[in-house]
């Protein structure tokens, strides 16, 4: 009975972690460049045994890189990073952190921002635009004051373990790279989240079955323990 107990236990206990990753994936459906958290199962044994009911834990989630849909917006500024890059920004104190979110717009310090911090070029420094000038971009990525270039957006392509650091920006976490990318872009655009609402109400409504499944499972076990304790009662009287 008690194996049973902790299998619907562990089942339990990964449906709730899967339903935190649900529960921030509907809340930022709507979130500009977000990418969708999914979370990932795997089954164990009890310690030393090598056969017999295996328990579900979700070990990890790992974010999912798909594109989200495509905007057209007109804006001159907004753009979307060819072939899945990510654009940079500057997290401050020597971090930085990447985007699909490109609404980019001028800062009050002068230089370009998006998704909230500095944008960086390709070689990780911060835009300046000269006070007064009117900044035009290029479709490969060109920052460009009345015709003159003064940086080329640094786009990367990003592999491995990843963090999210907010609802549109991604970090590299220890064994994860972000590699220098085309830098290609499309101007006019934006970038949407990659899951929609209704996706995620249907994640969900499984998800909380599947809890519910394992919380009666486990009401099931120990009603069926206390009985086989009775049992056990009336036979020695």
């Amino acid at each position: 009975m008690a194996d049973g107990i902790y299998i619907g236990m562990a089942g339990a206990s990964a449906r709730l972690n899967q339903l935190d990753s649900i529960a921030d994936n509907l809340a930022n459906a709507d979130s500009t460049g977000f990418k969708a958290e999914r979370a990932a199962f795997e089954s164990f044994l009890p310690a030393g045994e090598t056969v017999g009911p295996q328990a579900p834990v979700a070990v990890s989630t790992a974010l999912d890189l798909r594109d989200g849909v495509a905007k057209s917006t007109g804006q001159p500024l907004d753009v979307i990073p060819e072939d899945g890059a990510f654009l940079s920004v500057d997290l401050g104190e020597g971090r930085v952190g990447y985007t699909r979110n490109g609404q980019i717009t001028l800062g009050a310090d002068g230089v370009l921002v998006t998704a909230g911090h500095p944008l960086l070029d390709a070689q990780g420094q911060p835009i300046p635009v000269p006070p007064g000038e009117h900044v035009t971009l290029s479709s490969q990525g060109a920052v460009s004051v009345k015709g003159t270039q003064l940086a080329q957006l640094g786009t990367f392509k990003l592999s491995g373990p990843l963090d999210r650091v907010s609802p549109s920006i991604i970090g590299i976490a220890p064994g994860g790279q972000a590699l220098p990318a085309s830098g290609r872009v499309r101007t006019g655009a934006l970038e949407l989240s990659n899951i929609t609402p209704i996706e995620s109400m249907i994640q969900m409504i499984g998800a909380q079955r599947q809890y519910d499944a394992s919380m009666q499972a486990i009401q099931i076990y120990k009603s069926m323990g206390s009985r086989a304790g009775q049992l056990g009662t009336l036979q020695q009287s």
